[in-house]
């Protein structure tokens, strides 16, 4: 598969024009403006060539797709310059708390920092990067979370009609209580199979030695619903207990015990309510954030340079 390469717009520009001026005249130009906040044509091309990893070659010259997606980085600057402009004229600001608390919540999702490092590597960003994607994230968050404070609830009726017109969404999965040691390497897995076939207590080893977040609550997870996981539904398909097979995923290799099981079920109005009430609270947020948005976009002024927009093009390389 052919490696993506956005080609930077000066080295195109220079190309139609012998003297258009230098590289750091056109990075710095300004594809798309909204009031006195830039997106300039190298952070355009940036936050672009990141879209494009998620494409191979042949789709990502697609004109149509590659028209979309710069749709998409225009889109999604215009909103968050949106967040921020409001964000300062009402003076709110995020507290380092946030930021600190978000972080240790997604770092927890990968085994150890260097995972978390190698992730990010493959999106192309750095960590400054992605740290500044982080803090528009939890400002537009907030801006969100305030300007649909007041939104209404859903009444009984509404409810009632969600529930009665979605019945696939109630229908509980089976659900497992499940507890888990994980190691990096196949030979210390089996280290600790061996440690367990003579006697040892699995919870002793799962807080010694597994590299989890859950290793200090003796490897319980807890409750997880079929799905969520293909080695949970492997270990699932083989009923209560511990049968001390390997289950391999991109954290390393799990050995994993059932503690208990319980089957699936259609949920009734009562146990689906709060959900219910969840959706359509979130949905009516969703149409009042919108209605926000027009709003303000009607107020500000935006600026895009089409033709500097249209000179912006995707080559494959290697």
């Amino acid at each position: 598969m052919k490696k993506i390469k956005l080609i930077p717009l000066l080295i195109f520009i220079a190309s139609l024009s012998s003297c258009t001026g230098s590289k750091t005249k056109w990075s710095n130009r300004a594809v798309v403006k909204l009031d006195q906040i830039e997106l300039t044509a190298e952070e355009f091309s940036r936050r672009l060539a990141i879209k494009l990893k998620s494409f191979d070659a042949l789709t990502a010259k697609d004109s149509s797709v590659f028209s979309r997606l710069k749709e998409e980085v225009v889109d999604e600057f215009i909103m968050e310059s949106l967040a921020l402009k409001w964000s300062q004229e009402k003076g709110l600001q995020l507290k380092n708390s946030q930021i600190k608390d978000e972080l240790v919540k997604i770092k927890q999702a990968y085994p150890d920092d260097l995972s978390f490092k190698m992730a990010l590597a493959t999106e192309g960003l750095t960590y400054e990067t992605w740290l500044k994607k982080l803090r528009t994230s939890l400002l537009q968050k907030s801006v969100f979370e305030i300007v649909t404070e007041q939104v209404d609830k859903p009444s009984m009726e509404e409810i009632k009609n969600y529930y009665n017109s979605h019945p696939n969404e109630f229908r509980q999965k089976d659900l497992a209580k499940i507890r888990q040691i994980v190691l990096k390497t196949e030979n210390n897995a089996n280290r600790i199979i061996k440690e367990l076939k003579a006697g040892k207590s699995f919870g002793e080893l799962a807080k010694n030695y597994s590299i989890t977040p859950e290793a200090k609550q003796e490897g319980l997870l807890g409750w997880m619903e079929k799905g969520t996981s293909k080695v949970f539904d492997e270990a699932l398909n083989q009923g209560v207990g511990l049968k001390l097979n390997l289950y391999k995923s991109n954290f390393g290799f799990h050995i994993i015990q059932i503690l208990d099981i319980k089957k699936g079920k259609k949920l009734s109005l009562k146990e689906a309510e709060s959900k219910i009430v969840y959706i359509l609270t979130q949905q009516n947020k969703q149409k009042l954030f919108a209605q926000w948005l027009e709003a303000e976009l009607r107020k500000a002024h935006v600026y895009k340079d089409e033709k500097l927009l249209q000179s912006i093009y995707a080559e494959t390389q290697g």
